[in-house]
């Protein structure tokens, strides 16, 4: 039996994202999908006009209970030879119907710039995740207490921005504000992402093989390993190096997938330092997150990955799925760094309205320098980067505009 809600009404043009390039001061991806074959992309720069062509692809996801039965077109534009520092607008055709107008700005080689992070929106439908985005936006334009007069051109997500990956409905939610037309947004999937609708009368969610709906609704760089190609990639912007990981198969213990991924991970991360001031990591499950909410993330995942961060010099890993905000000191070679050169991981806890209270393994491993117990004090939370030439200042806010945390992130290069 086919859920119900498949009798929401079809959209024409629908899931427009622009995604980073490799480079994102000349290189930009953008994906949306449409009923009708033939749509295009219209760039803007100052009163220039181009149309550009979408590769497009006939697509549904028919198994079990999915929502994503009805076919569409897949639309992809990978944009290149961008100008650097650069404003840009575009809207999406499709016959006589036109999106919204939506814009993005490439990076400009500046040492100077604000990003902002988020993990967990779901659950779906709840008011915090979109006005934790529209805090965000403000709370960027004034970053480190200087006046920008412009929000942050780029967000990053670790992951669980919808309930379930095969509901579309959830993705119209998370996707359907216009706050997503103002930025450059990169997102790692979660557990969340990987999960299928649950047919009618079984207890099992059953779980994508690979986040398909997610990798038909993002248009990612195509460089990270095989096996999760285009949920597992890098980009630049600026002057820091994103690594985005897949770290939410609800198989942690079973997922070989993860050592292929950190093996990618030292083959083709490690080779380009030297490209960058810092290097930011996110995924979705916290290596250093709750001790017994997922305990087979720290019985086989934290071994994986925290010898492969440590080498790299990781200097900050964003992540979420425990639903507990908590931050550790800066961790190097097994025990606290007391110069600070360290790799500094964040759990931010909820971009959404689902809070845990925090397992005692948090207060007292000697590991965290932060704890915030959501679940007594409900918060949603977000956090605004800044990045300049001799530090990263992280300053975690929640939707009343309070700093509830903050750190500095030292230059180490």
């Amino acid at each position: 039996m086919i859920h119900s809600i498949l009798a929401l009404p079809v959209l024409l043009i629908h899931f427009i994202v622009t995604n980073p390039g490799e480079d994102a001061s000349r290189q930009i991806n953008v994906n949306w999908h449409c009923s009708e074959q033939g749509s295009c992309m219209l760039l803007m720069k100052d009163s220039e006009t181009i149309a550009v062509k979408a590769e497009e692809k006939l697509w549904s996801y028919p198994k079990g209970d999915s929502l994503f039965q009805q076919q569409r077109y897949v639309c992809s534009v990978s944009l290149d030879n961008l100008e650097p520092g650069t404003d840009y607008r575009y809207r999406i055709v499709a016959g006589k119907d036109t999106s919204d107008v939506r814009s993005f700005t490439t990076a400009s080689g500046t040492r100077t710039w604000n990003f902002l992070a988020f993990a967990d929106f779901q659950h779906a439908f709840n008011e915090q995740a979109h006005k934790i985005i529209a805090k965000g936006l403000e709370f960027s334009e004034n970053p480190g207490g200087k006046a920008s007069g412009k929000s942050a051109p780029l967000v990053i997500c670790s992951g669980d921005m919808i309930d379930t990956g095969a509901n579309e409905e959830s993705w119209r939610w998370i996707l359907g504000t216009p706050l997503f037309g103002r930025f450059i947004y990169a997102a790692a999937p979660g557990d969340h992402e990987f999960w299928g609708v649950k047919p009618a009368g079984e207890k099992h969610i059953p779980q994508m093989e690979t986040p398909a709906t997610y990798n038909a609704i993002f248009n990612n760089p195509k460089n990270g390993v095989e096996v999760y190609r285009n949920s597992n990639y890098y980009f630049y912007y600026n002057n820091v190096l994103f690594v985005a990981l897949t770290l939410g198969d609800s198989n942690t213990f079973l997922c070989g997938n993860f050592i292929l991924e950190a093996e990618w991970f030292r083959k083709t991360i490690l080779p380009l330092k030297g490209t960058y001031d810092y290097l930011v990591v996110f995924g979705h499950k916290s290596v250093f997150g709750s001790y017994k909410e997922d305990r087979g993330v720290r019985k086989y995942l934290s071994p994986i990955w925290y010898p492969v961060f440590t080498e790299a010099g990781v200097d900050l890993v964003v992540s979420g799925h425990d639903h507990m905000y908590s931050r550790t000191y800066p961790l190097k070679d097994d025990s606290v760094s007391s110069t600070g050169d360290g790799t500094f991981y964040l759990d931010l806890g909820s971009s959404g309205n689902k809070y845990r209270e925090p397992d005692e393994g948090l207060y007292s491993d000697g590991l965290h320098a932060k704890v915030l117990n959501l679940k007594a004090e409900p918060q949603t939370l977000g956090a605004s980067v800044s990045v300049d030439r001799k530090r990263m200042e992280v300053r975690v806010f929640n939707l009343d505009g309070e700093v509830v945390d903050s750190f500095v992130i030292p230059h180490k290069r």
